[in-house]
């Protein structure tokens, strides 16, 4: 099956909501580099994402198995044993925030400028998922990422995205050693049909995520 890419994708940022994230309001004294870091990003942003539905091969105690590659996580197996295809996926800032935001030397600028990027991120991720749900006709999707839970280990990331088959050089992305990939500013991991309401943030315990859609339930 082939990559889906969605380029130049029309990102709809929420001035006041970014203003929660860094907990100022419109009195706050930076509040003016807020508007226009604000500003500066939206001319340059130009967020990238792509997707691959991939067949399930196999399904095991602990892994589910597909072209060869065995991803290893028992709650994957969980989230994954009724369904028969998940969809792998990575959304990016793209190379043209990344080098804008390399350039950025005030600290407070920084990190502004980071809270917005994430943002941006994320919205792609969600247009992606939606994309997903409307071309497979699926009602209720969540995701998993490797490394955001200690049963699905951060360096299963490069056999994920070996199913790209390289396609994800065309969005401008590149693995880089230590589990990390270019550009920094980016999520992946793999989008499938669920109907038992999953959700990744409930089982992890990170601290302080500015991107947190459920509670932590331990």
């Amino acid at each position: 099956m082939k990559s889906i890419i969605i380029n130049n994708a029309e990102i709809e940022l929420d001035l006041n909501k970014i203003r929660r994230k860094i907990k100022i309001n419109k009195n706050d004294p930076i509040d003016k580099d807020l508007i226009k870091l604000f500003n500066d990003i939206k001319k340059i942003a130009n967020p990238k994402g792509i997707y691959i539905p991939i067949v399930i091969d196999d399904i095991g105690e602990n892994y589910i198995k597909t072209k060869n590659i065995i991803l290893n996580s028992r709650i994957l197996r969980e989230n994954l044993k009724n369904t028969k295809k998940f969809f792998p996926y990575i959304a990016t800032i793209g190379s043209e925030l990344e080098e804008w935001y390399q350039n950025i030397e005030v600290v407070s600028e920084q990190y502004i400028s980071n809270i917005i990027l994430q943002e941006i991120c994320y919205i792609m991720k969600d247009m992606l998922i939606k994309n997903i749900k409307n071309n497979y006709d699926i009602n209720s999707a969540s995701s998993m990422s490797p490394g955001t839970l200690k049963d699905w280990k951060l360096s299963e990331r490069d056999k994920l995205l070996q199913l790209f088959k390289g396609d994800e050089k065309r969005i401008g992305v590149k693995t880089l050693n230590d589990n990390l990939i270019s550009p920094i500013i980016s999520v992946y991991g793999i989008v499938f049909e669920d109907l038992n309401d999953y959700n990744n943030c409930r089982l992890c315990p990170k601290e302080n995520c500015p991107n947190r859609s459920a509670d932590f339930e331990g």
